[in-house]
């Protein structure tokens, strides 16, 4: 690897480093530090018989940004609206995200 490669991949590392920390600093980080600390087991017992791996997943990256860019929580209902029901019966568990 050139060293021009090497400063664009630190660059890019950087990036993503420093994405994931706002997220878990932002406006919505106690409730993304709850939702990740949730077993599959705890996701299943809401959701059973669920594929809700997807809607998690799903879940977790619109909550990443929220928190990062500081959404509304007009729009970050919306965004987890979206992805649909699994989403919001595991949303309302975790409180203050709906």
């Amino acid at each position: 690897m050139g060293s021009s490669q090497r400063d664009e991949w630190c660059q890019e590392l950087d990036q993503i480093l420093k994405s994931g920390r706002k997220a878990f600093e932002g406006q919505y980080g106690d409730q993304l530090k709850k939702l990740e600390a949730m077993s599959r087991s705890d996701i299943d017992a809401l959701v059973p018989g669920a594929p809700n791996t997807e809607a998690y997943d799903a879940l977790l990256a619109v909550i990443r940004t929220a928190s990062a860019r500081n959404w509304s929580q007009a729009r970050l209902r919306e965004g987890i609206e979206k992805i649909g029901d699994i989403a919001v019966n595991i949303a309302s568990v975790v409180g203050g995200l709906l």
